[in-house]
């Protein structure tokens, strides 16, 4: 039964192989933690995928900021899916993959639990809890990635424990991708700009100020603009507070 069960995952993994294309990762201990040319989401069609490219160093942290909607989330998921797609031994959706062996430790898309009687952000701090319960085990060192972590508290504690999980974790993690829209968070690289790096994703109004149009490049920096009240004003909703608010 085991063979069975082998000889149908390695069919499953070459079927990928043959069926998406990409490259083969290259396995180097001594590289780079992630190197990525043209890395795209491989459930994306075909033609509207948008690769990005990213260099990865041993100990690295970078902190993704952006617009609603504007990729972020998805580049971190696609970063995630192709380390577990190159440990299964199959392709990666990029022009070119490099990595070390590492594991994953991720923290994206919690929700509540009602069964188990915990709210959103009790979850995501169990959750965070579990990061460091890997990190501590033997194996592989571990990248963590986290996608807008805390969200379900007030803004000025998330604040404090993002900053405070974060500056914790990239100690002990081979490197940390995190998305967040807390840009005070991108101080931490006027602090230590040899490890922390910034990048973002950015959007803009088209001509005549009608719908956001979004290219979904990851670029250097910090985002400079926000679109979270053109979004509710194009979906009807009211948008200016009352006197005093």
């Amino acid at each position: 039964v085991a063979l069975i069960a082998d000889a149908d995952a390695l069919a499953c993994l070459a079927t990928w192989a043959a069926e998406q294309g990409g490259s083969w990762p290259v396995i180097d201990d001594a590289g780079p933690t992630l190197e990525f040319t043209a890395l795209a989401h491989p459930l994306l069609p075909r033609a509207s995928r948008v690769g990005n490219d990213l260099t990865f160093a041993h100990g690295a942290t970078l902190i993704v900021t952006g617009a609603n909607a504007s990729g972020k989330s998805t580049f971190l998921r696609t970063c995630a899916l192709a380390v577990v797609l190159a440990r299964a031994g199959t392709t990666v959706p990029a022009a070119a993959c490099r990595m070390r062996r590492v594991r994953l430790a991720t923290v994206m898309r919690v929700q509540d639990d009602l069964a188990a009687g915990q709210s959103r952000f009790q979850a995501e701090v169990h959750a965070l809890r579990r990061v460091f319960d890997r990190i501590a085990l033997p194996g592989p060192p571990v990248v963590v990635l986290f996608d807008e972590i805390l969200g379900g508290t007030n803004s000025h504690e998330r604040h404090i424990g993002t900053a405070a999980v974060l500056e914790a974790v990239r100690h002990c993690a081979a490197g940390v991708l995190i998305s967040t829209h807390d840009v005070e968070l991108c101080r931490l690289a006027e602090v230590d700009p040899a490890t922390v790096s910034l990048g973002h994703f950015a959007d803009q109004a088209e001509d005549g100020g009608g719908d956001l149009v979004f290219d979904y490049r990851l670029r250097p920096g910090v985002v400079r603009s926000t679109n979270a009240l053109a979004v509710m004003r194009a979906a009807g909703l009211p948008v200016d507070p009352p006197v005093g608010v």
